[in-house]
């Protein structure tokens, strides 16, 4: 092993914060490793990590850096990067810059950019790092190169998800939400549900809403998230609501926590009518949305037509409905899933 190298390994210690911050605790957690456990971790990582010094010439390579030079170089050191100028490896030239720009500064230089690696094209996250020696004179810059083309793949695939999932929600006819864990500030619902709360457009309902300030006892949304807490998903959770209006709404949602992204989502279900009405007045009710008169009903009672002109009048007044149309769309929300 070259005796630059060595001199850089031996010094591990005094070099402990660098290391950290170039290569990750993953690596160096015990500043006492010596020059072999140190090359057996480089060697095994799946990063590739160059060490080269002021003529630009490479001190050390692992063996993942190999991927990142061209075919043409066989040796693991010994080689500078000027001698990669004249092959199809473009970013040479900026590792150049960059290791010029520590040997100025001595600061730590951080670059994200795509890269064409032997015709592929991968995005790539490129660390440049002062090494001093024992005496703190800066001899050399660490380069430390990962790979994050799986990883931005995946989060591009999350935010197209994300941006799915957002339209999806909004043009539901279920009852979708997404809320704010901390306050239940709402992040994300339906235009189906922002009517059943009441507000006049979607942006209004996310902009204005606070599942905390409408719980007619506030005492279950601290139950329902200490529910969650132990289950992460509950289903068919019961909490009496008010409207922006202030008017009362029985509900029962089927909710999933996500503490990671601090939020927690799921669908509500109106049942604000089996809740309120009595058996006879849901069995009325349903006679009632079939079409059939109160004398029919009365009929198939056995009662007067007083008597089911009463019951109706509070089914109206239970709901907060002034006409059959408005009856006829409470009733179906009732009996969404």
């Amino acid at each position: 092993m070259d005796d630059s190298l060595k001199s850089y390994q031996g010094n591990l210690q005094q070099n402990q914060s660098i290391l950290q911050n170039n290569l990750g605790k993953t690596y160096f957690q015990d500043s006492s490793l010596g020059p072999e456990l140190f090359e057996s971790i480089a060697a095994s990582s799946i990063d590739g990590i160059f060490v080269f010094d002021k003529d630009y010439c490479c001190l050390y390579a692992n063996p993942a850096a190999a991927g990142y030079i061209p075919n043409t170089i066989k040796t693991a050191a010994g080689w500078t990067l000027f001698d990669l100028l004249s092959d199809s490896a473009p970013y040479i030239r900026c590792w150049i810059d960059e290791i010029e720009r520590v040997f100025q500064t001595s600061k730590r230089r951080v670059k994200t950019n795509t890269l064409s690696i032997h015709n592929q094209s991968v995005f790539i996250e490129s660390v440049f790092s002062p090494v001093l020696n024992a005496g703190g004179e800066l001899t050399a810059v660490s380069l430390v190169l990962r790979d994050l083309t799986d990883r931005m793949r995946m989060e591009q695939l999350l935010a197209d998800y994300e941006k799915k999932y957002i339209e999806i929600c909004k043009q539901s006819p279920v009852y979708l939400y997404r809320t704010r864990i901390q306050d239940g500030k709402l992040l994300e619902c339906s235009k189906a549900l922002a009517d059943l709360l009441g507000y006049s457009n979607v942006e209004e309902c996310k902009s204005l809403h606070y599942s905390t300030r409408h719980y007619v006892n506030p005492g279950l949304r601290k139950k329902l998230l200490t529910k969650l807490q132990k289950k992460k998903k509950i289903k068919r959770f019961e909490a009496q609501i008010r409207r922006v209006d202030g008017k009362p709404l029985w509900i029962e949602t089927s909710v999933e926590l996500y503490p990671e992204q601090g939020y927690l989502e799921g669908t509500i279900k109106d049942i604000t009518i089996p809740k309120v009405l009595t058996a006879i007045e849901l069995e009325i009710l349903g006679l009632v949305l079939k079409g059939k008169s109160n004398k029919e009903i009365a009929k198939h009672f056995c009662r007067s037509v007083r008597t089911i002109e009463d019951h109706r009048a509070n089914i109206m007044s239970k709901l907060d409905v002034h006409n059959l149309v408005e009856l006829a769309l409470k009733a179906q929300a009732f009996a969404k899933p």
